[in-house]
Protein backbone atom coordinates (compact mmCIF):
# COMPACT_ATOMS: atom_id res chain seq x y z
CA UNK A 1 0.00 0.00 0.00
CA UNK A 2 1.25 3.50 -0.86
CA UNK A 3 0.75 6.61 1.20
CA UNK A 4 1.45 10.15 -0.03
CA UNK A 5 2.30 12.99 2.32
CA UNK A 6 0.21 16.00 1.25
CA UNK A 7 0.71 19.74 1.61
CA UNK A 8 -2.46 20.03 3.69
CA UNK A 9 -1.20 17.45 6.19
CA UNK A 10 2.14 19.25 6.54
CA UNK A 11 0.47 22.63 7.03
CA UNK A 12 -1.80 21.28 9.74
CA UNK A 13 1.11 19.73 11.62
CA UNK A 14 3.27 22.84 11.35
CA UNK A 15 0.40 25.01 12.65
CA UNK A 16 -0.01 22.65 15.60
CA UNK A 17 3.72 23.05 16.40
CA UNK A 18 4.49 26.75 15.72
CA UNK A 19 8.03 26.55 17.16
CA UNK A 20 9.08 23.44 15.26
CA UNK A 21 12.15 23.68 12.99
CA UNK A 22 11.95 20.06 11.84
CA UNK A 23 9.21 17.60 10.92
CA UNK A 24 8.27 14.13 12.09
CA UNK A 25 6.87 11.95 9.34
CA UNK A 26 3.91 9.64 9.98
CA UNK A 27 4.49 5.91 9.53
CA UNK A 28 3.90 4.31 6.15
CA UNK A 29 4.71 7.30 3.92
CA UNK A 30 6.05 6.17 0.51
CA UNK A 31 5.93 9.44 -1.41
CA UNK A 32 5.94 13.18 -0.74
CA UNK A 33 3.38 15.06 -2.84
CA UNK A 34 3.55 18.24 -4.86
CA UNK A 35 4.75 21.26 -2.85
CA UNK A 36 4.25 19.48 0.49
CA UNK A 37 6.78 21.66 2.37
CA UNK A 38 6.84 24.58 -0.05
CA UNK A 39 7.64 27.94 1.64
CA UNK A 40 8.05 26.42 5.15
CA UNK A 41 10.46 29.20 6.02
CA UNK A 42 11.21 28.04 9.58
CA UNK A 43 12.11 24.47 8.56
CA UNK A 44 15.84 23.98 9.26
CA UNK A 45 16.43 20.24 9.07
CA UNK A 46 14.56 17.19 7.90
CA UNK A 47 15.13 13.46 7.76
CA UNK A 48 13.07 11.61 5.19
CA UNK A 49 12.25 8.11 6.53
CA UNK A 50 13.07 4.76 4.96
CA UNK A 51 10.29 3.56 2.73
CA UNK A 52 9.94 6.83 0.80
CA UNK A 53 10.74 6.26 -2.88
CA UNK A 54 9.50 9.45 -4.50
CA UNK A 55 9.91 13.18 -3.82
CA UNK A 56 7.40 15.16 -5.89
CA UNK A 57 7.69 18.44 -7.78
CA UNK A 58 8.42 21.54 -5.69
CA UNK A 59 8.32 19.61 -2.41
CA UNK A 60 10.87 21.80 -0.58
CA UNK A 61 10.81 24.85 -2.86
CA UNK A 62 11.41 28.19 -1.12
CA UNK A 63 12.38 26.56 2.20
CA UNK A 64 15.06 29.21 2.58
CA UNK A 65 15.93 28.26 6.17
CA UNK A 66 16.53 24.57 5.37
CA UNK A 67 20.18 23.73 6.14
CA UNK A 68 20.35 19.93 6.24
CA UNK A 69 18.35 17.10 4.73
CA UNK A 70 18.81 13.33 4.77
CA UNK A 71 17.40 11.35 1.86
CA UNK A 72 17.17 7.54 2.17
CA UNK A 73 18.76 5.20 -0.37
CA UNK A 74 15.37 3.94 -1.48
CA UNK A 75 14.46 7.23 -3.19
CA UNK A 76 14.57 6.78 -6.98
CA UNK A 77 12.70 9.89 -8.15
CA UNK A 78 13.19 13.58 -7.29
CA UNK A 79 10.73 15.93 -9.00
CA UNK A 80 11.22 19.19 -10.85
CA UNK A 81 11.99 22.16 -8.59
CA UNK A 82 12.11 19.89 -5.54
CA UNK A 83 14.73 22.05 -3.76
CA UNK A 84 14.37 25.27 -5.72
CA UNK A 85 15.46 28.39 -3.79
CA UNK A 86 16.62 26.45 -0.72
CA UNK A 87 19.29 29.10 -0.25
CA UNK A 88 20.41 27.86 3.18
CA UNK A 89 21.26 24.36 1.95
CA UNK A 90 25.05 23.90 1.76
CA UNK A 91 25.34 20.24 0.77
CA UNK A 92 23.15 17.31 -0.18
CA UNK A 93 23.73 13.65 -0.98
CA UNK A 94 21.58 12.21 -3.73
CA UNK A 95 20.82 8.47 -3.46
CA UNK A 96 22.38 6.10 -5.98
CA UNK A 97 19.00 4.99 -7.31
CA UNK A 98 18.15 8.41 -8.77
CA UNK A 99 18.54 8.45 -12.57
CA UNK A 100 17.76 12.06 -13.47
CA UNK A 101 18.12 15.57 -12.06
CA UNK A 102 14.85 17.29 -13.02
CA UNK A 103 14.15 20.78 -14.30
CA UNK A 104 15.04 23.42 -11.70
CA UNK A 105 15.69 20.79 -9.01
CA UNK A 106 18.41 22.83 -7.26
CA UNK A 107 17.87 26.17 -8.97
CA UNK A 108 18.51 29.10 -6.65
CA UNK A 109 20.32 27.04 -4.00
CA UNK A 110 22.82 29.87 -3.63
CA UNK A 111 24.47 28.40 -0.50
CA UNK A 112 25.10 24.96 -2.07
CA UNK A 113 28.86 24.41 -2.09
CA UNK A 114 29.16 20.80 -3.15
CA UNK A 115 27.03 18.03 -4.54
CA UNK A 116 27.72 14.49 -5.66
CA UNK A 117 25.68 13.36 -8.61
CA UNK A 118 25.26 9.56 -8.52
CA UNK A 119 26.65 7.36 -11.28
CA UNK A 120 23.19 6.24 -12.40
CA UNK A 121 22.08 9.72 -13.49
CA UNK A 122 21.70 10.02 -17.27
CA UNK A 123 20.22 13.50 -17.66
CA UNK A 124 20.52 16.94 -16.07
CA UNK A 125 17.40 19.01 -16.66
CA UNK A 126 16.76 22.60 -17.63
CA UNK A 127 17.86 25.08 -14.89
CA UNK A 128 18.89 22.11 -12.69
CA UNK A 129 21.63 24.10 -10.89
CA UNK A 130 20.85 27.61 -12.07
CA UNK A 131 22.16 30.37 -9.75
CA UNK A 132 23.95 27.99 -7.37
CA UNK A 133 26.40 30.84 -6.88
CA UNK A 134 28.52 29.11 -4.18
CA UNK A 135 28.97 25.83 -6.07
CA UNK A 136 32.71 25.45 -6.78
CA UNK A 137 32.91 22.08 -8.48
CA UNK A 138 30.64 19.38 -9.78
CA UNK A 139 31.48 15.93 -11.10
CA UNK A 140 29.14 14.90 -13.88
CA UNK A 141 29.03 11.08 -14.15
CA UNK A 142 29.95 9.28 -17.35
CA UNK A 143 26.41 8.05 -17.92
CA UNK A 144 24.98 11.54 -18.48
CA UNK A 145 23.93 12.01 -22.10
CA UNK A 146 22.21 15.41 -21.96
CA UNK A 147 22.71 18.72 -20.15
CA UNK A 148 19.68 20.96 -20.35
CA UNK A 149 19.38 24.64 -21.14
CA UNK A 150 20.41 27.03 -18.31
CA UNK A 151 21.61 23.96 -16.33
CA UNK A 152 24.53 25.76 -14.60
CA UNK A 153 23.71 29.34 -15.53
CA UNK A 154 24.91 31.85 -12.92
CA UNK A 155 27.13 29.37 -11.02
CA UNK A 156 29.65 32.16 -10.58
CA UNK A 157 31.95 30.25 -8.20
CA UNK A 158 32.27 27.19 -10.45
CA UNK A 159 35.97 26.84 -11.31
CA UNK A 160 36.11 23.75 -13.51
CA UNK A 161 33.82 21.20 -15.09
CA UNK A 162 34.26 18.08 -17.19
CA UNK A 163 31.62 17.25 -19.79
CA UNK A 164 31.51 13.42 -20.01
CA UNK A 165 31.87 11.37 -23.19
CA UNK A 166 28.18 10.52 -23.52
CA UNK A 167 27.05 14.15 -23.93
CA UNK A 168 26.46 15.16 -27.55
CA UNK A 169 24.95 18.61 -27.06
CA UNK A 170 25.49 21.49 -24.64
CA UNK A 171 22.20 23.35 -24.23
CA UNK A 172 21.54 27.06 -24.62
CA UNK A 173 22.87 29.18 -21.72
CA UNK A 174 24.08 25.94 -20.09
CA UNK A 175 27.11 27.60 -18.41
CA UNK A 176 26.24 31.24 -19.02
CA UNK A 177 27.55 33.59 -16.33
CA UNK A 178 29.98 31.09 -14.79
CA UNK A 179 32.49 33.89 -14.28
CA UNK A 180 34.81 31.81 -12.06
CA UNK A 181 35.22 29.10 -14.68
CA UNK A 182 38.83 29.04 -15.89
CA UNK A 183 38.90 25.72 -17.72
CA UNK A 184 36.49 23.24 -19.20
CA UNK A 185 36.93 19.84 -20.75
CA UNK A 186 34.36 19.10 -23.43
CA UNK A 187 33.51 15.58 -24.49
CA UNK A 188 34.86 14.56 -27.89
CA UNK A 189 31.33 13.43 -28.78
CA UNK A 190 29.72 16.87 -28.44
CA UNK A 191 28.28 17.88 -31.81
CA UNK A 192 26.68 21.23 -31.01
CA UNK A 193 27.42 24.06 -28.61
CA UNK A 194 24.15 25.91 -28.05
CA UNK A 195 23.40 29.63 -28.16
CA UNK A 196 25.00 31.58 -25.27
CA UNK A 197 26.34 28.33 -23.77
CA UNK A 198 29.43 30.12 -22.35
CA UNK A 199 28.18 33.70 -22.48
CA UNK A 200 29.85 35.92 -19.83
CA UNK A 201 32.31 33.23 -18.69
CA UNK A 202 34.72 36.08 -18.05
CA UNK A 203 37.37 33.95 -16.30
CA UNK A 204 37.78 31.41 -19.11
CA UNK A 205 41.30 31.68 -20.55
CA UNK A 206 41.30 28.80 -23.02
CA UNK A 207 39.05 26.09 -24.35
CA UNK A 208 39.66 23.20 -26.71
CA UNK A 209 36.71 22.54 -28.97
CA UNK A 210 36.63 18.88 -30.04
CA UNK A 211 36.66 17.82 -33.68
CA UNK A 212 33.11 16.44 -33.53
CA UNK A 213 31.52 19.88 -33.06
CA UNK A 214 29.72 20.94 -36.24
CA UNK A 215 28.07 24.16 -35.06
CA UNK A 216 28.66 26.87 -32.47
CA UNK A 217 25.56 28.87 -31.61
CA UNK A 218 24.94 32.60 -31.42
CA UNK A 219 26.82 34.37 -28.59
CA UNK A 220 28.22 31.00 -27.47
CA UNK A 221 31.44 32.62 -26.16
CA UNK A 222 30.43 36.25 -26.10
CA UNK A 223 32.13 38.39 -23.45
CA UNK A 224 34.64 35.70 -22.46
CA UNK A 225 36.98 38.55 -21.65
CA UNK A 226 40.09 36.51 -20.76
CA UNK A 227 39.95 34.09 -23.67
CA UNK A 228 43.22 34.57 -25.53
CA UNK A 229 43.22 32.03 -28.33
CA UNK A 230 40.96 29.51 -29.95
CA UNK A 231 41.17 27.04 -32.82
CA UNK A 232 37.97 26.00 -34.56
CA UNK A 233 38.08 22.28 -35.36
CA UNK A 234 38.01 20.52 -38.69
CA UNK A 235 34.38 19.49 -39.18
CA UNK A 236 32.85 22.73 -37.90
CA UNK A 237 30.49 24.15 -40.53
CA UNK A 238 28.84 27.19 -38.95
CA UNK A 239 29.61 29.95 -36.47
CA UNK A 240 26.67 31.83 -34.97
CA UNK A 241 25.98 35.54 -34.68
CA UNK A 242 28.28 37.27 -32.16
CA UNK A 243 29.78 33.87 -31.26
CA UNK A 244 33.03 35.45 -29.98
CA UNK A 245 32.08 39.12 -29.74
CA UNK A 246 33.61 41.19 -26.93
CA UNK A 247 36.37 38.66 -26.27
CA UNK A 248 38.64 41.62 -25.64
CA UNK A 249 41.85 39.63 -25.00
CA UNK A 250 41.48 37.26 -27.95
CA UNK A 251 44.68 37.52 -30.02
CA UNK A 252 44.46 34.47 -32.24
CA UNK A 253 41.65 32.71 -34.08
CA UNK A 254 42.05 29.83 -36.52
CA UNK A 255 39.07 28.95 -38.72
CA UNK A 256 39.14 25.52 -40.35
CA UNK A 257 38.51 24.73 -44.02
CA UNK A 258 35.18 23.06 -43.25
CA UNK A 259 33.48 26.28 -42.07
CA UNK A 260 31.01 27.47 -44.71
CA UNK A 261 29.00 30.08 -42.78
CA UNK A 262 30.01 32.78 -40.31
CA UNK A 263 27.14 34.92 -39.05
CA UNK A 264 27.57 38.68 -38.65
CA UNK A 265 29.45 40.26 -35.74
CA UNK A 266 31.10 36.93 -34.86
CA UNK A 267 34.27 38.77 -33.76
CA UNK A 268 32.82 42.20 -32.96
CA UNK A 269 34.68 44.00 -30.17
CA UNK A 270 37.71 41.67 -30.25
CA UNK A 271 40.08 44.63 -30.09
CA UNK A 272 43.29 42.62 -29.60
CA UNK A 273 42.58 40.36 -32.56
CA UNK A 274 44.93 41.70 -35.24
CA UNK A 275 44.60 38.84 -37.72
CA UNK A 276 42.21 36.04 -38.56
CA UNK A 277 43.51 32.81 -40.09
CA UNK A 278 40.83 31.45 -42.38
CA UNK A 279 40.38 29.47 -45.61
CA UNK A 280 40.32 31.46 -48.85
CA UNK A 281 36.60 30.97 -49.49
CA UNK A 282 35.81 33.10 -46.41
CA UNK A 283 38.22 35.96 -47.15
CA UNK A 284 35.79 38.21 -49.06
CA UNK A 285 33.24 38.10 -46.25
CA UNK A 286 35.81 38.61 -43.49
CA UNK A 287 37.62 41.42 -45.30
CA UNK A 288 34.35 43.34 -45.72
CA UNK A 289 33.35 43.00 -42.07
CA UNK A 290 36.78 43.31 -40.42
CA UNK A 291 38.68 45.80 -42.56
CA UNK A 292 41.02 46.73 -39.72
CA UNK A 293 42.23 43.13 -39.32
CA UNK A 294 44.56 41.07 -41.48
CA UNK A 295 42.87 38.06 -43.05
CA UNK A 296 45.23 35.29 -44.19
CA UNK A 297 45.35 31.60 -44.95
CA UNK A 298 47.29 29.18 -42.80
CA UNK A 299 50.07 28.99 -45.39
CA UNK A 300 50.35 32.79 -45.57
CA UNK A 301 50.52 33.01 -41.77
CA UNK A 302 53.15 30.30 -41.65
CA UNK A 303 55.32 32.14 -44.19
CA UNK A 304 54.89 35.43 -42.31
CA UNK A 305 56.20 33.80 -39.14
CA UNK A 306 59.24 32.46 -40.97
CA UNK A 307 60.08 35.90 -42.35
CA UNK A 308 59.61 37.52 -38.95
CA UNK A 309 61.97 35.10 -37.22
CA UNK A 310 64.54 35.49 -40.00
CA UNK A 311 64.76 39.22 -39.19
CA UNK A 312 66.84 38.36 -36.16
CA UNK A 313 70.52 37.84 -36.83
CA UNK A 314 72.40 35.44 -34.59
CA UNK A 315 74.43 38.34 -33.19
CA UNK A 316 71.55 40.73 -32.60
CA UNK A 317 69.10 39.10 -30.22
CA UNK A 318 68.23 41.40 -27.35
CA UNK A 319 66.01 40.25 -24.50
CA UNK A 320 63.13 42.23 -26.00
CA UNK A 321 63.10 40.60 -29.41
CA UNK A 322 63.80 37.23 -27.84
CA UNK A 323 60.50 37.60 -26.01
CA UNK A 324 58.83 38.59 -29.26
CA UNK A 325 60.02 35.42 -30.99
CA UNK A 326 58.76 33.34 -28.08
CA UNK A 327 55.38 35.05 -28.52
CA UNK A 328 55.40 34.25 -32.24
CA UNK A 329 55.99 30.56 -31.58
CA UNK A 330 53.35 30.48 -28.85
CA UNK A 331 50.85 31.82 -31.37
CA UNK A 332 51.55 28.77 -33.55
CA UNK A 333 50.11 26.37 -30.98
CA UNK A 334 46.42 26.83 -31.87
CA UNK A 335 47.34 26.13 -35.50
CA UNK A 336 48.95 22.87 -34.50
CA UNK A 337 46.05 21.92 -32.25
CA UNK A 338 43.64 22.35 -35.13
CA UNK A 339 45.80 20.09 -37.33
CA UNK A 340 46.33 22.95 -39.75
CA UNK A 341 50.05 22.27 -40.12
CA UNK A 342 49.36 19.12 -42.09
CA UNK A 343 49.97 20.63 -45.52
CA UNK A 344 53.26 19.55 -47.18
CA UNK A 345 56.32 21.64 -46.46
CA UNK A 346 57.69 22.99 -49.78
CA UNK A 347 61.14 21.95 -50.97
CA UNK A 348 63.82 24.33 -49.73
CA UNK A 349 61.51 25.62 -47.00
CA UNK A 350 62.72 28.69 -45.15
CA UNK A 351 62.65 26.67 -41.94
CA UNK A 352 65.60 24.60 -43.18
CA UNK A 353 67.60 27.76 -43.81
CA UNK A 354 67.09 29.29 -40.40
CA UNK A 355 70.25 29.71 -38.38
CA UNK A 356 70.43 27.14 -35.58
CA UNK A 357 72.14 29.62 -33.26
CA UNK A 358 69.50 32.20 -34.15
CA UNK A 359 66.67 29.91 -33.08
CA UNK A 360 68.41 28.56 -30.00
CA UNK A 361 69.42 31.95 -28.67
CA UNK A 362 65.97 33.37 -29.29
CA UNK A 363 63.99 30.50 -27.87
CA UNK A 364 66.29 28.93 -25.31
CA UNK A 365 65.09 25.54 -24.16
CA UNK A 366 61.90 25.75 -26.19
CA UNK A 367 63.92 25.21 -29.40
CA UNK A 368 63.12 21.53 -29.46
CA UNK A 369 59.46 22.37 -29.11
CA UNK A 370 59.66 24.71 -32.11
CA UNK A 371 61.39 22.06 -34.22
CA UNK A 372 58.91 19.39 -33.17
CA UNK A 373 56.04 21.71 -34.16
CA UNK A 374 57.35 22.07 -37.69
CA UNK A 375 57.89 18.34 -38.01
CA UNK A 376 61.56 17.92 -38.80
CA UNK A 377 62.85 15.46 -36.26
CA UNK A 378 62.73 13.18 -33.27
CA UNK A 379 63.27 14.11 -29.65
CA UNK A 380 65.24 11.61 -27.56
CA UNK A 381 67.58 11.44 -24.60
CA UNK A 382 70.52 12.06 -26.91
CA UNK A 383 69.08 15.32 -28.14
CA UNK A 384 66.82 16.63 -30.85
CA UNK A 385 67.87 15.14 -34.20
CA UNK A 386 66.88 16.92 -37.40
CA UNK A 387 66.17 14.56 -40.29
CA UNK A 388 67.68 16.73 -43.01
CA UNK A 389 69.94 19.17 -41.22
CA UNK A 390 72.52 17.57 -38.95
CA UNK A 391 74.20 20.83 -37.95
CA UNK A 392 70.97 22.31 -36.62
CA UNK A 393 70.30 19.12 -34.70
CA UNK A 394 73.72 19.20 -33.08
CA UNK A 395 73.31 22.86 -32.11
CA UNK A 396 69.94 22.26 -30.47
CA UNK A 397 71.28 19.19 -28.65
CA UNK A 398 73.81 21.35 -26.84
CA UNK A 399 71.16 23.71 -25.50
CA UNK A 400 68.37 21.46 -24.22
CA UNK A 401 68.72 19.60 -20.94
CA UNK A 402 67.52 16.02 -20.50
CA UNK A 403 64.82 17.22 -18.10
CA UNK A 404 63.49 19.69 -20.65
CA UNK A 405 63.56 17.07 -23.40
CA UNK A 406 61.34 14.82 -21.32
CA UNK A 407 59.03 17.74 -20.52
CA UNK A 408 58.77 18.58 -24.21
CA UNK A 409 57.72 15.02 -24.96
CA UNK A 410 55.07 15.28 -22.25
CA UNK A 411 53.77 18.54 -23.71
CA UNK A 412 53.60 16.94 -27.14
CA UNK A 413 51.35 14.24 -25.79
CA UNK A 414 49.12 16.70 -23.93
CA UNK A 415 48.28 18.75 -27.01
CA UNK A 416 47.96 15.67 -29.24
CA UNK A 417 50.57 16.74 -31.78
CA UNK A 418 52.24 13.39 -32.09
CA UNK A 419 53.04 10.15 -30.36
CA UNK A 420 55.43 9.60 -27.49
CA UNK A 421 56.87 6.09 -27.35
CA UNK A 422 58.64 5.35 -24.05
CA UNK A 423 59.98 2.02 -25.39
CA UNK A 424 61.62 3.33 -28.54
CA UNK A 425 64.92 1.69 -27.71
CA UNK A 426 66.78 1.44 -24.41
CA UNK A 427 66.65 4.62 -22.27
CA UNK A 428 65.02 6.52 -25.12
CA UNK A 429 61.91 8.65 -25.19
CA UNK A 430 61.13 9.36 -28.84
CA UNK A 431 58.70 11.91 -30.20
CA UNK A 432 57.87 12.11 -33.89
CA UNK A 433 55.37 14.15 -35.85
Amino acid sequence: MTMELTKQYVQDRMKAHPQATTFEFPEGVTSIGFGAFSSCSRLESIKIPEGVTSIGDGVFSDCRGLKTIEIPEGVTSIGDGAFENCSGLTSIEIPEGVTSIGDGTFSGCSGLKEIKIPEGVTSIGTRAFRSCSDLKSVAIPEGVTSIGAYAFMGCSSLESIVIPEGVTRIGVYALCGCSGLTSIQISKNVERIGDSAFLNCSGLTSIEIPKGVTSIGAEAFRNCQRLKEIALPVGLTSLGKRAFSSCIELTSIVISESVTRIEEFAFEGCDQLSHIIAPMHLHDQLNKEYREKTIMTQAQYHDALVVKIQRYSQDNLSEANSQEVRLIITSMIPLAKASLFSYPMPAGSHWVNLSAKQIVRALGDTSGYLLSLIGYGTLNRGGFTIMNNKDMGDEVTKHISIKDRLNLAKVANEINLGKVDADHGQNTLAYTI
